[in-house]
């Protein structure tokens, strides 16, 4: 298991005045942060919302079974099961709040960074990391490293700034929902290139 990469985090939102002056900004989505009274979530549509900006896809005739697990009393984990059929991918989407969107700049890397333990092995993890802007939908997609990690450098990511609207990363699990896996943590940050 990788050991999560995580500077201090402050849990509570940083203002929009602290995010458009550039300063490093992270977030931890609800699933990973509060206690959602889930029991267990049994996804067997296609799309599932689990929490305000986090929403599961997949394509399997069967379920993804969800709960939240306690961890050291205030982080919370998602253990993922596979319930009946198995489909071809499974994918997390995670929506960055609008006000980190519309203040995304060239000079910035986007990390996301996750703790994942699976059997009978840990699945094959990619990150894609998508900006709308205008008419326009730029991706870049990156292997989660042996880390638990991926990072999108946004010089590689063209960009109108003056129209950005939203961005959001699925995090896709290749072959579907694993039999058993624990995502025991996750953060998504922003840096200026070099500063993590």
């Amino acid at each position: 298991m990788a050991v999560l990469w995580r500077s201090a985090i402050s849990r509570s939102e940083s203002s929009e005045a602290e995010i458009a002056a550039g300063r490093p900004w992270e977030w931890v989505p609800a699933p990973w942060q509060r206690q959602l009274g889930w029991g267990d979530l049994v996804a067997k549509a296609p799309r599932q919302v689990l929490a305000d900006g986090v929403t599961l896809f997949h394509d399997g005739s069967g379920a993804a079974v969800l709960r939240q697990v306690e961890q050291g009393g205030r982080a919370h984990g998602v253990a993922l099961s596979s319930q009946g059929e198995n489909g071809s991918f499974l994918s997390i989407v995670f929506d960055l709040p609008d006000a980190s969107a519309r203040h995304l700049r060239p000079w910035q890397i986007v990390r996301l960074q996750c703790r994942i333990s699976a059997e009978p092995a840990a699945p094959r993890l990619y990150a894609r990391f998508n900006l709308s802007h205008g008419p326009n939908i730029e991706t870049l997609v990156r292997e989660v490293d042996g880390q638990g990690a991926a990072e999108f450098d946004l010089a590689y990511c063209p960009m109108e700034v003056s129209r950005i609207e939203k961005a959001w990363i699925d995090l896709i699990f290749e072959g579907g929902c694993p039999p058993r896996a624990v995502l025991s943590d996750l953060c998504i940050a922003r840096r200026p290139r070099g500063g993590f």
